[in-house]
């Protein structure tokens, strides 16, 4: 079983990609909340969590909030994007 899983995510807001660590077992939600929350520390910007969404760029298709990150098919290497 997976504890991370490292993804690649886009935030086209700042068209600039990181590389997350994202918990296995989290909600995509959580996730979301702590991926704004990095991006906001990291680039000193205000960045709200609320409103924002993950993107499977492979699938086409917004990730559910309530699935985990492991259910929600997200591997190792996978191409997100927050928006």
């Amino acid at each position: 079983m997976y504890d991370k899983i490292y993804a690649d995510v886009f935030f086209p807001t700042l068209n600039k990609k990181y590389n997350f660590a994202l918990p296995a077992g989290i909600s995509i939600e959580a996730s979301i909340g702590l991926m704004a929350e990095i991006i906001r520390e990291k680039e000193q910007i205000r960045l709200e969590s609320k409103g924002l969404l993950l993107f499977d760029m492979e699938k086409r298709a917004l990730l559910d909030f309530s699935g985990t990150v492991l259910a929600s098919g997200i591997v190792d290497g996978k191409k997100l994007m927050l928006v």
